[in-house]
Order: structure tokens, then sequence, then C-alpha cells
């Protein structure tokens, strides 16, 4: 165990399809999605993806989304101030669009603003203006860059979607934001060198998911959350509920969702980002 904690990220690398056009999607990240608001939502059409987790320390989480990796290493905000590798390769397939609020974090966020490209990552706290220009027809994500809660490290986040192809797709597990970054490649005809440890969300895979936050391992399997906290103690819950379960500790559970874990390249940071 201690030495998934050890894990540190790895350079990102695309390539991406001559022959496949990007498909459209926003992802829309927002810092709280309030009660009223996701009542609008609901008028608008969109549905709840659920259960979704996110972490609760906004550098984090942005680490999960735009890395799509979990780290034992919390030099998240060293690893932010450079554009990810994937974005710089996209060949103008994905756009970023922010706020002022996401400038400290994302110091780099304006070289990527492409109005036209056709998957648009935006980073805002007033979502409704952006939801009214997205077409009813065109895929779109609404999502929590943090979750509200404080029960674990890596908690429920609310999610919503307006998209056709996704309310047919049953997710085999909880949703995280680690599957935000392969559905972006998925939708831009990119694949991912490493493979990632999401799932794109019309792909998921029929194999345990994992992730690490601040210390504590999580592994989501249909509606089981198995966390190992620091000190090797463990617990077992219900995804959608949050209540325990009165389970044994799941080991064949935790050593599926291992395969998820790229094993080549070694899991190491590259010369450039050490010097981030």
């Amino acid at each position: 165990m201690d030495e998934l904690d050890q894990l540190q990220a790895v350079q990102t690398n695309i390539q991406c399809s001559t022959e496949q056009a990007a498909k459209p999607l926003t992802v829309l990240i927002t810092t709280s999605i309030s009660s009223s608001e996701q009542q609008w939502l609901a008028e608008q059409g969109l549905r709840q993806l659920s259960p979704y987790f996110a972490p609760n320390e906004p550098a984090e989480a942005l680490f999960h989304l735009l890395s799509g990796q979990f780290s034992g290493h919390n030099q998240y905000h060293q690893w932010l101030q450079q554009p990810p590798s994937w974005l710089q390769q996209s060949q103008g397939r994905i756009g970023l669009q922010h706020q002022a609020w996401a400038d400290t974090q994302l110091p780099w966020s304006d070289q990527f603003t492409n109005p036209a490209a056709p998957i648009q990552l935006i980073f805002s706290q007033d979502i409704q203006p952006h939801i009214t220009e997205v077409a009813s027809e065109q895929p779109l994500l609404v999502i929590e860059l943090t979750s509200q809660h404080r029960q674990f490290k890596l908690a429920p986040a609310a999610a919503w979607y307006r998209w056709p192809e996704l309310r047919r797709q049953v997710q085999v597990s909880a949703s995280l934001h680690l599957d935000i970054l392969p559905t972006l490649l998925a939708q831009a005809g990119c694949q991912a060198e490493p493979e990632l440890v999401g799932d794109a969300l019309l792909k998921p895979r029929n194999i345990p998911k994992i992730a690490i936050s601040q210390h504590e391992i999580y592994s989501f399997y249909k509606d089981k959350l198995v966390i190992i906290r620091e000190d090797h103690s463990f617990g077992v819950w219900s995804a959608g509920t949050l209540l325990p379960l009165n389970e044994s500790f799941d080991m064949p559970m935790l050593v599926d969702a291992l395969q998820r874990i790229p094993q080549s390249p070694p899991n190491s940071v590259s010369g450039d980002e050490q010097k981030r």
C-alpha cells in the first residue's frame, strides 16, 4: 500500500487520429452548485450523474481533472504551473475558457483559449450564461470542482449532464474527476500514452476503480466503496448513500483495481516536470 502512496505524476502524451473528427463536448467546472442552481439545471433538461466523487482540496481536484492521475506527493500547485502536455498536443481540438478565479491556479490558461474548438473546458463560477450558449443537441457536463462533503477526503460532488449517449450508458461504478480527461480525449479522437487510470464516460471498463487522495486509497466497484486509511485501517461504504457496509476487506477488488495503474513507462516525474 505504501508503494501506491509514492506514485508520482508522469507526462501524458497523446496521439490524435487524422481520420476521426473531434465530437463536440462542453465540460463546465464550477466552484460549487447551489440548490437553486441544481433546480435550474433540472429545468433545463440536465440529469444528475451520481454517484460522482471529487477531492475536497482545490489544487488536488484540478490535478485529478487535468492530469487524469493521482499522486501521493502533494505537489499539485507545482504541477499546475505548466500546461499539461496533452493540451499542447491536442491540435486545436480542445479549447479552454476561464474566469479570474482560475488564473492563480492555472497561469498558462490564456494560451489555450480557442472558441472554435469543438471541445470546450470551461472554468466559471457563473454557469447559466455558458449553459444557455450550448446548443441543446450538444453534449454538456457541469461539475463541481471540489466536494462539499467532509466525511471523506474524496467525496461526493454535484455533477450534471445533458448527453443522450451518456443517459443510455450504464456506469459500472461511481464516476470520478479522473474520468474527465479520458472523456475529453475520447471525444477529441485522441489516445493517451500511458493509458489513464480513469474511464471515458461512454466507455467504462468493468473493473474496479482506484484513486488516492491525501494518503488514503479509494476503490470503487458498483455500489461498493473501500477506503484504506494512512494508518492501514479500512472501511467499506455504499458509494451511493455513504452508509457503512458490514463487509470485510475485499482484497480481490483492490487487486483488480490495481490493473488500472500504468506499469510502463515507470511512474516517475519526468525531467521537465521536476524543474516545475
